[in-house]
Order: structure tokens, then sequence, then C-alpha cells
């Protein structure tokens, strides 16, 4: 109902339409409409790392990897420099692809930035460290990856309980 208004509008509604959208529909794991509105997002706007970034998640739940690392790379050049965010995506990345080898510095990187900038950000590094451990896990790097999941776990029961969605079963 409000796709017509929004769009007839311009700028800035339309893009704000299409943002929200695309949002909601990888929330109801729709990744594939949700890159057609992020590309056309990317269409109608100056670039943006945030669009680069949201639509290198978005083709990377679609295994579309490669795709994925362009995306992530072209955000990283706009910003100037590669972000803990970046090493995180791009780490993500490589692992789906069963680079391992490549993966685990970037997650490594990636996490001890987080840990630098933001060490009280339980969810966070409970996630983070959640990759790190299933790209140590495929390396076989068992006893590694358990301990890992291990700390993501603690963190995971420390900051939202076992009762939240984001803890798992």
């Amino acid at each position: 109902a409000l796709e017509p208004h929004c769009m007839s509008r311009g700028l800035p509604w339309d893009v704000k339409f299409m943002q929200d959208l695309a949002t909601l529909r990888c929330k109801q794991n729709r990744q594939a409409e949700a890159a057609v509105l992020l590309e056309e997002v990317a269409k109608r706007t100056p670039p943006h790392e945030a669009t680069l970034r949201n639509l290198g998640t978005v083709y990377n739940m679609l295994r579309q990897h490669d795709k994925a690392q362009t995306y992530f790379e072209a955000a990283s050049e706009l910003v100037g420099e590669t972000e803990k965010e970046d090493l995180w995506n791009m780490g993500i990345v490589q692992m789906h692809k069963q680079n391992y080898d490549e993966a685990a510095p970037l997650l490594e990187r990636a996490l001890d930035a987080f840990l630098e900038d933001d060490p009280d950000d339980d969810v966070t590094i409970a996630k983070l460290r959640d990759s790190v451990g299933m790209c140590y896990d495929g390396m076989g790097r068992h006893e590694d990856a358990v301990l890992q999941l291990a700390e993501a776990k603690n963190l995971y029961e420390r900051s939202i309980g076992t009762e939240s969605p984001l803890y798992g079963t």
C-alpha cells in the first residue's frame, strides 16, 4: 500500500522504502528479492559503504560468494581502508568458499579488532567467535573450534540468556 506513494515522491522516499523493504525481505529469508531492491538503491544513489556491504551480505547468503566479495572489497575501497566489519565479511566469504587458510586470518584479525574497540559488546563478539570456531572446525582444528564456540556460548548466556533466539539450541 505504501509503495506507490513512496516511489512517486522520489528521493529520499523511494530509496528509504526500498532499503526498508530489502531489510524486511532478508528477515523473511527472501534474499533474492532483497538483492533486486538493493541493486536499485545502488543505481539511484551515490556509492555508499552501507549499501555495498548490504549487497555483499545478501549475495553471500545467496551463495554468490565471488559477487559478495566484490561488494565487500568495493566498500573497503570506498572507505579507504579495510575496517573490522570488512575483515569479518570477507572472512565469511572465504570460509563459505572453503578457503579456510585465507578465512582464518581475516576472522582472527576481525575478532582482535572487535575485542580492542568494543570489548563489552558480548553479542557481536559471540557471533564473531562463532564464525572463527566454524572456520577452525572446517580446517580440522577441532580443539581450537571448541574453545571459540564455548566462549561464544558463554557470552550468549551472559548477555542474552538461554531463552533468546540468538542463543540457539
